[in-house]
C-alpha cells in the first residue's frame, strides 16, 4: 500500500493580514524596480510629463505635415464651437476662445491620447451654464450684502432668473470658480486612480445623457434663434417643461429679422452637412472637412457690419470681444464651497467623456492610455484655465474626430491649433464683435444633430435587451425631465440596480451525475442525468450576496423538504482524508443500495455529527452507513464569485436548520476568496477542510453506489481535500449543438425554424401566458373567494382558526407589557419628531388598528421609532422654514433664511403638526405604492451591514438632539445639513456655562435607574427566568417624574420645562395638508425606504424563527396603509420596532391581538389619562430616549466582526456610519446604498477568469491550467469568465484574450487570474527582447498576485519539477517558457456567464472582426438560452458563424482545430 501523499498545512490568516502580505509584496517590487538609475529617473519624468516621450522621438518627415493641416482644421472648427459654447456657459463668446486656448497647452504636455482635441464641448458647457445660472440667481436675490448689485428680490423670484438678467462680470466668477472645481475633482481622481471609475458611465448610460442634454441644448438656443429676450429658463425637475410653456406663451412676440437670419445660416449649415460634409465622393476629393461653420460665421458677420443688422432690424449681436490675452487672476475664493459638489457630476461627464474618446482612439491606432494620466492633465488643465476666464474644458467628439480624419498623430496638433487660437486673441477678435447671436445659436444646433439622432439607438437596444433599452430610456428621460445632474445620478443609480437585480435571480439548479461517467455533472432536468443517491447538489451561478442569499437559502431548504429524509438518521458524510491507493472503494457487507465512505476520523469528529450513529465497519476498515433520502446538501460555488457576510449568515442558518435535520452542509469548488470568507465567518471550521471539496468527483466520495465502483478513478487525487489542491471546474451541459439548435427550440424565445425572437416579443408572450394563467385559476368558488379575501386581509386568516387556550393569555400578557413600554416611546419620539408628545401617542393607536388588518407579520410591533422619528423632524424643520417664511413674506427678506433653518421651537406649533401630518401621508403613499407595484424586493439591497452602520449612526444623532432636553440648554439650537454635528458640537461646548442645573439633576438620576435597571434586570438572564417579563422601568420613572413635578412645582419653582399641554381625548379627523405634498415628496422618499427596510427585516426576522411566511409587499401595504390612516388623526410616521418586537415574542405573543390589546390600553390612556402627564419634565424623555439607544449605539463594535469576515463589508459599514454622521441622516443612506452597489459592481468587475485545458488521460474533461495534471490545448486557448459580461469587465475580459492572440514566444500556459479594472486601451504586448513578455504590472516573477483579496501564491510544485521557467505578462499572469504551436482557436466557455448585456455583446463582435482579420477561428461554448438569443440579436453571427457554438469544450476544439495540429 502507497504512502498518501502529505498535505500541506495551511497557515490561516484573516483578511486584514493577507491584505498587508500582499501591499508589501507589491511595495518591496516597486521599490526594487524603481532603484535610483538613470533609466528610472527618465521613465518618472515621462511618467509625469509624457510630452517628452513623444517630443523627443517626434519624427518630422512623417508626421509634420499631417500635424500641421491637423491643427489648422482643428482651430477653424474650434472658433465658431468656442464662441457658441461660451455663451452657452453662461459667460461670454471670449471666454469660449480663452478654453480653446490655456488647457489645450497644459493638456497637451501632460496627456498620453494622441488624438483627443480638449476645449469646449456643448454637453459640459450647458451643466457649467446651469450651475452659474442658478448660483447667480441665489446671491443675485440676495442683495448687496453678496451680490453687490444693490437689487434685492422675494424668494420667489429665485427661479425666474434669466442668465442674461445677472451681470457679466459676476457670471464670470462663478464660471471661473465652476472651472476650478471641475480641474480639482478631475484631479483628485487622477490622482486616486480612480478612473477605471468610467466604466460605470456604460454606452446606454452615456447615450441616453448625451441624447438629453443636446436637447436641453437645443431648447435654450431657440430664445437665440427666435429673437425671444424675456423668455426666463427655470432651474430644477421639470425645468424643460416649463420653458416651453413660457415659450409658446411668448411665441407671438418672435423677432422676425432673427428668425429669418437663423433659417437662412440653418439652411446653409444643413445643405452643407448633406452635400459636402457627409457626401463620401466630396469627402475623398476634399481630404479636410470644409469649413462651413466658420464660413457662415465670417460671412455673417460681414453681412452684419455692411448692412448694420443691430440697429437697422435690431438684431442682437455679440458686441464686445476684447482684443488680447486676459491677466491672470485666481477664482473668488468665497465661490469654490458653493460650487463644489454641484461640479461633481459635471467633473464626472468630462471626465468619462476623455477617457472614453481617448479609448476609441487608442485602440483604433493600437497604443496605450493611461486614463488617470487623462484625468490628471485635464483636470490641471481646467485649474491652469481657470485663472484665465476660462469656462470648462473637455474633450469635443468632433474636433477629435477632425483632428483623426486630417492626419493628425500627435498632440502637436494641440499646440498649432493654440497658436492660431492665440492669433485669433491678438489680433482677430474685435472683426467677430458684430456677429449676431443667433448665428451661434444655428451653429450649435446644427452642430447637435447626431447627438439628437442617438435617441434612434434605442431600437437596437431594445431588440438585444430589454433591460439596457431600460437604462437607456431611463437615463432620457430623467434628463429630460428632471435636470442633467439629477438625470445623471438617477441613470447610474438605475443601472447599478437593475445590475444587481439581475445577480439577485441568478439561475441555481440541482446538479446530477450524467450517466454511465465519474466527472460530468449537469442538470438534473436532463434526461441523461440522474441524481447521486443521498447527495443534493446545487449551483449557484453568480455571487452569493445581500440580494439573493436568503431567496437562495430558501430555495434549498424547499428542495431538501420535498425529498425523502429520514430526521433520525445522523449519516456521515465527510471526507477529509485520501483513500489508501490499495483500498477498494465499494466492498461493504450486504446488499447496501448506498454506501458512504469516510476513511480515518477520530472520535471528536464523530462526536461532532452526533451520537447514535448506526455504524458498520467494512473489510477495509472505512465506515459504511446504509442510509434512506438525503444526507449530503452540497452547494457547489465553482460558479460563485464572492461570498458577503449577508451570504455567510444566511449559510449559517441553513448549516444549523441542515444540522437538526441530521444533514450536513458541505461546498464543493470554492475559490480561494470564498473558501477564506467561509473559514473567517464561521460557516466552515478553520481547524480542516472536511466540509470543503474541491470538485464534485471528490464530493462523490461522499456517496458511492456499489455497482458505480468500477466507473471511479482509484487515484487518490480524486478523494484528496485541500486549499492548494487544483479544482475542477465542472462546466454544465450545453442548449446549443455544432451546426443546430435542436436543444433550445422548446425555449419560447426560439421559433421552430431556429430563429431568434426578440426579447419584446418574449416578453409579450410571457406576459400573455401569465395573464392566461391567471385567469384559468379564476373560479367562482367559495374556497377561491376565501383565499382572495384572506390574500388582501390576512386577518381573517389566523383569526377565524384562533386558539384561545393556547394564545389568548400569553396574547393578553403580551399586549400590555407591550403598551407598557409604547407609552414613554411615543410621549418621547413624539417630541423628538418635532412635535408633541401626544401626536407619538396618537401614532402608537391608529396605524396599529389598520396594520393589524393588513399584516402577515404575527409578531412585528409597529408604532414610532427613534430613526424614523429623526428623520422626520429634519423635514419638519426644512419644510416648516419655508411655510413659515412664506406666510410672513411681507416682513422677512429671502436672505435671512438662504443658508439656515430656524429651530424648531421658533416655528409654531400648527405649522410642525402640518408638516409632520404631511409627513406621515407621503411615507404612507410610499409604501403603498411600492407594496402595490411588487417591489418589496428592493429592500435586500439594504444589507445587514449597511444598515447597521446607518442605525449606529443615525441612533447618535437621535442621542444628540436630546442633549439640549437634558442639559436644560434653551438657546442651543439644532444645526442642519453635512457638519451639523460638529457645528453642534461647538456650540454646546461654546454654551457649556449655561447649563440648567436641576434639569441636568433629573436627568441624571432618570438616567441612572434607567441603565441600572436594564443592565442588572431586563439583561440578567437569572432575573428574567423568575420575573419572565421586562421590568417596566420607563413606566415608573414616567409615573414617579410626573409626581415629583406635580408637587414640587418644578416648573415653576426650578424653572423646569414640561410637557405643559397633553389633551385628553380623541382628535377629530380632518383632510392633512395636501398642498404641501408635492414639495415633501421626494424629501420622504430616504424616510419611507429607511420604515419599509426596517419593517420587512424585523417580519423576516421573527419568521424565520417561528417557521412561517411572511409577504414583504403585503407589509408594505398594511403599513402604508396604517400611516395614511393615521395622517387623518394628526400621527406622525410608523414602521416596526425592534425593541418592542422582541419583548412582543418574548413574552409569548403569538398573533396580532397583542397589537389590538396594546391599542386599547393606549385608548384608555387617550381618553382618561393623558391629562395627568402634564407635569412630566421633558428632561426624563430625553432620558429614555437616551438609554433606550444604547444597544443600537454599541453596533458600532460590529465592524470588528465585519473586519475579521470581510474588508469590504467592513468597509459599507464604515462609509455608511461615517456619511450619516458627518452628513446627514439622509445623504448618509444614499452614499451608503450607493457605495454598497459601487463595491458589488467592483467585486464583479475583478471577476476571475481561468485559462482551461484537458485532464490527462480523460477524453472531455477540463480544468484550469495551474492544476499540474492539466494540459492545455495546443493551437487553441480555452478561456472562462466567472460572472456576467457586461459594460463593468467587458473590455479587460476581451483585453486578456487580446494579448492571447499575440504571437509571443514562450508563452505556453497561463493561470487563472483577476479582472482588473482597464485604465488604459491597449495593444498586445510586444515581446522582449529575450523572448519573455516585459512586465508592466510590477509584480515579482515568483508571485502571483490576487487583485480580488491581496491572496499570494508561489508557483505550483509541480512546475517546480517539470524544471519550466515562469514569466509575467503584462496583467501579472504567469506563463511557462515552453514552445507553443501558433494560435489558431480562441474558445469562451460561457457555462458561468449569468447575462451579457449590450455593451458585452459589442465588444465580443469586436473580438469576432479581429479574429477573421487574423485567421484565428472563436467559438462559444455552453451558452445558456439568454446568453445565446442576446448574442445573436446583437448580430454576433456576423463574426462568429451558427457552426462555431458548441456545448463542450474538448468539441469545439476537435472541431476547429487543424487536422495536423497536434491537439495536446
Amino acid at each position: 500500500m502507497g504512502q498518501p501523499e502529505e498535505i500541506v498545512e495551511v497557515h490561516e490568516e484573516t483578511p486584514w493580514g493577507l491584505l498587508e502580505t500582499s501591499l508589501r509584496s507589491r511595495w518591496r517590487t516597486k521599490l526594487k524596480k524603481n532603484r535610483c538609475s538613470k533609466d528610472c529617473v527618465k521613465r518618472s519624468v515621462i511618467s509625469i510629463v509624457p510630452a517628452l516621450g513623444w517630443l523627443a522621438n517626434y519624427d518630422i518627415k512623417k508626421h509634420l505635415v499631417g500635424d500641421f493641416i491637423s491643427g489648422c482644421t482643428v482651430a477653424i472648427l474650434s472658433i465658431p464651437q468656442g464662441m457658441g459654447y461660451g455663451v452657452l456657459a453662461g459667460a461670454d463668446a471670449i471666454h469660449g476662445l480663452y478654453a480653446s486656448f490655456y488647457p489645450l497647452l497644459i493638456y497637451s504636455l501632460l496627456c498620453t491620447s494622441r488624438h483627443v482635441s480638449v476645449g469646449v464641448a456643448s454637453v459640459v458647457s450647458l451643466m457649467g451654464g446651469s450651475i452659474v445660472q442658478s448660483l447667480g440667481t441665489e446671491f443675485y436675490t440676495m442683495g448687496p450684502s453678496v451680490g453687490n448689485f444693490g437689487l434685492n428680490s422675494t424668494l420667489e423670484s429665485a427661479n425666474h432668473t434669466a442668465p442674461h438678467d445677472i451681470p457679466l462680470h459676476f457670471r464670470v466668477q462663478i464660471t471661473m470658480a465652476v472651472t476650478l472645481a471641475v480641474g480639482v475633482w478631475q484631479l483628485l481622481l487622477g490622482v486616486f486612480r480612480a478612473g477605471y471609475l468610467a466604466v460605470f458611465l456604460s454606452d446606454y448610460v452615456i447615450k441616453g445623457f448625451t441624447c438629453a442634454a443636446a436637447f436641453h441644448v437645443c431648447s435654450y438656443q431657440l430664445t437665440l434663434i427666435l429673437g425671444l429676450r424675456n423668455v426666463r429658463q427655470k432651474n430644477g425637475p421639470l425645468k424643460l417643461i416649463y420653458f416651453y410653456y413660457d415659450l409658446f406663451s411668448q411665441l407671438h412676440s418672435t423677432h422676425v429679422p432673427t428668425l429669418v437670419f437663423s433659417l437662412v445660416c440653418i439652411t446653409v449649415l444643413l445643405l452643407a452637412r448633406i452635400f459636402i460634409t457627409q457626401n463620401p465622393k466630396v469627402t475623398k476629393r476634399l481630404k479636410i472637412p470644409f469649413p462651413t461653420e466658420l464660413i457662415v460665421i465670417m460671412v455673417a458677420t460681414l453681412v452684419s457690419y455692411l448692412m448694420d443688422l443691430e440697429n437697422t432690424y435690431n438684431i442682437k449681436i455679440i458686441k464686445h470681444i476684447p482684443t488680447g490675452l486676459p491677466i491672470p487672476q485666481p477664482p473668488l475664493q468665497s465661490l469654490i464651497p458653493k460650487v463644489f459638489f454641484r461640479s461633481f457630476a459635471l467633473a464626472v461627464i468630462s471626465s468619462s467623456v476623455v477617457i472614453s474618446l481617448g479609448k476609441i482612439f487608442a485602440t483604433k491606432h493600437q497604443y496605450k492610455i493611461d486614463a488617470n494620466q487623462e484625468l490628471i492633465a485635464c483636470g490641471t488643465a481646467n485649474i491652469f484655465g481657470s485663472f484665465f476666464h476660462c469656462v470648462p474644458a473637455s474633450a469635443g467628439l468632433s474636433r477629435s474626430a477632425v483632428q483623426e480624419a486630417a492626419g493628425g498623430s500627435t498632440q502637436l496638433v494641440s499646440l498649432i491649433s493654440a497658436s492660431i487660437m492665440l492669433t485669433v486673441l491678438l489680433l482677430f477678435g474685435k472683426y467677430l464683435e458684430p456677429l449676431p447671436r443667433a448665428c451661434l445659436g444655428a451653429v450649435i444646433m446644427v452642430a447637435l444633430l447626431n447627438m439628437l439622432m442617438s435617441v434612434t439607438e434605442v431600437r437596437r437596444f431594445w431588440r438585444v435587451s430589454l433591460v439596457d433599452a431600460s437604462i437607456f430610456l431611463v437615463s432620457l428621460c430623467a434628463t429630460l425631465f428632471l435636470d442633467m445632474d439629477i438625470g445623471l445620478a438617477v441613470a447610474v443609480f438605475y443601472s447599478l440596480v437593475v445590475f444587481a437585480f439581475r445577480m439577485q435571480y441568478a439561475k441555481v439548479e440541482e446538479i446530477g451525475r450524467v450517466r454511465n461517467t465519474t466527472d460530468r455533472f449537469l442538470s438534473v432536468k436532463k434526461p441523461t442525468v440522474e441524481r447521486i443517491p443521498r447527495l443534493k447538489i446545487f449551483r449557484l451561478y453568480g455571487p452569493l450576496y445581500s440580494g439573493n442569499a436568503e431567496s437562495f437559502a430558501m430555495k434549498i431548504r424547499k428542495s431538501v423538504s420535498n425529498s425523502s429524509v429520514s430526521t433520525k438518521e445522523s449519516p456521515l458524510v465527510l471526507c477529509g482524508k485520501a483513500l489508501p491507493e490499495a483500498a477498494p472503494l465499494a466492498q461493504t457487507d450486504g446488499d447496501l443500495e448506498d454506501t458512504i465512505l469516510s476513511a480515518g476520523y477520530d472520535e471528536t469528529l464523530t462526536s461532532e455529527l452526533g451520537e447514535g450513529i448506526p455504524e458498520a465497519k467494512s473489510p477495509n476498515g472505512f465506515l459504511v452507513h446504509a442510509k434512506q433520502g438525503t444526507s449530503v446538501v452540497v452547494i457547489d460555488c465553482s460558479a460563485v464569485s464572492f461570498v458577503d457576510v449577508v451570504g455567510t449568515e444566511n449559510l449559517k442558518f441553513l448549516a444549523k436548520d441542515c444540522a437538526k435535520n441530521n444533514l450536513t452542509l458541505a461546498f464543493s469548488g470554492c475559490s480561494d476568496d470564498v473558501r477564506n470568507t467561509l473559514r473567517f465567518s464561521g460557516v466552515v471550521p478553520r481547524s480542516g477542510d472536511e466540509v470543503l471539496s474541491e470538485n464534485l468527483s471528490t464530493t462523490q466520495g461522499f456517496c458511492v453506489r456499489p455497482y458505480e465502483s468500477k466507473h471511479v478513478r482509484k487515484d487518490k487525487s480524486m478523494f484528496k481535500c485541500g486549499p492548494y489542491q487544483a479544482r475542477k471546474i465542472v462546466y454544465k451541459d450545453a442548449r446549443i449543438a455544432p451546426g443546430g439548435l435542436s436543444d433550445i427550440r422548446q425555449n419560447e424565445m426560439v421559433t421552430e425554424e431556429g430563429e431568434v425572437v426578440t426579447p419584446w416579443k418574449s416578453l409579450k408572450t410571457s406576459v400573455r401566458r401569465r395573464a392566461s394563467d391567471k385567469l384559468r385559476s379564476v373560479e367562482c368558488s367559495g374556497e377561491y373567494i376565501r383565499k382572495s379575501v384572506v390574500g388582501v386581509f390576512p386577518i381573517f386568516g389566523w383569526l377565524f382558526h384562533y386558539d384561545i387556550k393556547k394564545n389568548l393569555l400569553p396574547d393578553v400578557i403580551s399586549g400590555c407589557t407591550v403598551a407598557i413600554l409604547s407609552i414613554p416611546q411615543g410621549m418621547a419620539y413624539g417630541v423628538l419628531a418635532g412635535v408633541e408628545s401626544i401626536h407619538g401617542l396618537y401614532a402608537s393607536f391608529f396605524p396599529v388598528l389598520i396594520y393589524t388588518i393588513f399584516c402577515t407579520s404575527h409578531h412585528a410591533s409597529v408604532g414610532t421609532f427613534s430613526v424614523v422619528s429623526l428623520m422626520t423632524s429634519g423635514i419638519v424643520q426644512t419644510v416648516g422654514t419655508e411655510l413659515f417664511i412664506r406666510r410672513n413674506a411681507s416682513g422677512y427678506h429671502a436672505s435671512n433664511y438662504t443658508d439656515t433653518v430656524m429651530d424648531l421651537k421658533d416655528i409654531p406649533l400648527d405649522i410642525r403638526i402640518q408638516v409632520a401630518v404631511a409627513v406621515t401621508l407621503a411615507v404612507g403613499i410610499w409604501q403603498a405604492l411600492m407594496g402595490i407595484l411588487r417591489i418589496g424586493y428592493l429592500a435586500v439591497f439594504l444589507s445587514d451591514h449597511l444598515v447597521k452602520g446607518f442605525t449606529c449612526a443615525a441612533a447618535f444623532h437621535v442621542f444628540t438632539s436630546q442633549v439640549s432636553l437634558v442639559f436644560g440648554m434653551k438657546n442651543l439650537k439644532q444645526r442642519n445639513g453635512p457638519l451639523k454635528l460638529v457645528y453642534f458640537y461647538y456650540d454646546f461646548f461654546a454654551q457649556i456655562m449655561t447649563v440648567h442645573v436641576p434639569t441636568l439633576i433629573i436627568s441624571c438620576v432618570c438616567i441612572v435607574l434607567l441603565y441600572l435597571t436594564r443592565v442588572m434586570i431586563n439583561q440578567n438572564s437569572r432575573v428574567m427566568k423568575i420575573i419572565k417579563i421586562p421590568f417596566p422601568m420607563e413606566l415608573i420613572v414616567i409615573i414617579f417624574a410626573t409626581l415629583i413635578s406635580y408637587y414640587m412645582d418644578l416648573e415653576g419653582a426650578w424653572g423646569v420645562s414640561i410637557v405643559k399641554n397633553i389633551p385628553t381625548g380623541l382628535p377629530a379627523p380632518h383632510v392633512p395638508y395636501y398642498a404641501i405634498i408635492p414639495d415633501i415628496l421626494g424629501r420622504t422618499f430616504a424616510l419611507s425606504v429607511v420604515a419599509s427596510s426596517v419593517l420587512i427585516s424585523l417580519a423576516k426576522i421573527f419568521a424565520t424563527k417561528h417557521r412561517y411566511k411572511v409577504s414583504a409587499n403585503q407589509e408594505l401595504i398594511a403599513n402604508g396603509a396604517g400611516n395614511i390612516f393615521g395622517s387623518f388623526f394628526l400621527c406622525i410616521p410608523t414602521t416596526g420596532a425592534l425593541a418592542r418586537s422582541a419583548v412582543q415574542e418574548a413574552v409569548g405573543g403569538a398573533t396580532q391581538l397583542v397589537s389590538l390589546v396594546s391599542a386599547v390600553i393606549i385608548l384608555v390612556v387617550l381618553l382618561a389619562l393623558g391629562k395627568f402627564l402634564n407635569p412630566l419634565p421633558r428632561a426624563c424623555l430625553g432620558a429614555i430616549i437616551m438609554v433606550a439607544l444604547i444597544n443600537m449605539l454599541k453596533g458600532v463594535l460590529e465592524v470588528k466582526k465585519l473586519w475579521k469576515v470581510s474588508l469590504i463589508d467592513a468597509s459599507i459599514f464604515m462609509v455608511t456610519l461615517l456619511a450619516t454622521l458627518l452628513l446627514d441622516v439622509d445623504y448618509g443612506l444614499a452614499i451608503g446604498v450607493l457605495y454598497s452597489l459601487l463595491t458589488f459592481a467592483f467585486r464583479m468587475q475583478y471577476g476571475k477568469v481561468s485559462v482551461l485545458g484537458k485532464v490527462r488521460g480523460t477524453e472531455d474533461e477540463v480544468r484550469p491550467v495551474e492544476d499540474p495534471t492539466v494540459d492545455e490545448f495546443a493551437g487553441a486557448r480555452v478561456f472562462r469568465l466567472y460572472g456576467p459580461l457586461y459594460s463593468g469587465n467587458a473590455e479587460a475580459f476581451i483585453s486578456k484574450i487580446r494579448r492571447a492572440m499575440t504571437p509571443v514566444p514562450g508563452a505556453a500556459r497561463v493561470a487563472s487570474s483577476y479582472l482588473t479594472p482597464v485604465p488604459e486601451a491597449e495593444i498586445p504586448v510586444e515581446p522582449a527582447s529575450n523572448g519573455s513578455v516585459e512586465s508592466n504590472a510590477g509584480f515579482e516573477p515568483d508571485l502571483e498576485a490576487n487583485a480580488h483579496t491581496g491572496v499570494t501564491r508561489r508557483p505550483s510544485t509541480a512546475d517546480q519539477r517539470r524544471n519550466v521557467s515562469t514569466v509575467v505578462d503584462g496583467d501579472g499572469i504567469h506563463a511557462e517558457a515552453t514552445s507553443l504551436k501558433p494560435l489558431s482557436v480562441i474558445v469562451i466557455d460561457c457555462s458561468t456567464i449569468n447575462f451579457v448585456d449590450v455593451v458585452g455583446a459589442e465588444n465580443l463582435q469586436s473580438l469576432g472582426r479581429e479574429c477573421k482579420k487574423k485567421e484565428i477561428k472563436l467559438a462559444l461554448v455552453n451558452c445558456s438560452e439568454p446568453v445565446y438569443n442576446t448574442l445573436v440579436l446583437s448580430g454576433i453571427l456576423s463574426f462568429v458563424p451558427r457552426d462555431n457554438f458548441y456545448k463542450s469544450v474538448t468539441e469545439a476544439v476537435e472541431h476547429l482545430l487543424p487536422s495536423d495540429h497536434d491537439r495536446l
